[in-house]
């Protein structure tokens, strides 16, 4: 009878130790509390390198052109902008408990299927960890 072993797992905080993890050992764990915190607000990113820096300003203007600029936050660091729009998805509601639900959970689009796609400090209920081997090993 072979003994049972038990992997041991590295909780990845950041979205660097994510890309520098093995992809065949990377898992998502947790599950959804319901709090609707991630459907509070929108963030996307877009790589430095495939918008050229004139390009921020015609950015900045499709989002104060849609009306949406006073509700914007960006973060520019050396690979990567940041675009977050503070405003609830429309599809956002709570029960009666308290819990947040999706009125369109079924057909929901695949960026709200897939988060967090990364760590993210919106979402505390769902961790990243690398396998590191077993106890045995």
């Amino acid at each position: 009878m072979s003994e049972a072993t038990a992997a041991k797992f590295r909780v990845l905080t950041s979205e660097e130790e994510l890309r520098s993890a093995d992809p065949e050992k990377v898992r998502r764990i947790g599950e959804c509390q319901r709090c609707g915190k991630c459907c509070t607000t929108c963030t996307f990113r877009l790589a430095r390198d495939s918008v050229a820096s004139g390009d921020r300003d015609i950015v900045d203007d499709l989002l104060r052109w849609i009306g949406l600029r006073e509700h914007v936050q960006t973060r520019v660091s050396e690979n990567l902008i940041e675009i977050g729009i503070g405003i609830p998805c429309k599809f956002l509601t709570f029960d009666e408990s308290g819990k947040a639900t999706c009125l369109i959970y079924e057909n929901r689009p695949l960026i709200c299927r897939r988060f967090p796609m990364t760590p993210t400090a919106t979402c505390k209920y769902f961790q990243f960890v690398e396998e590191i081997g077993d106890e045995n090993g």
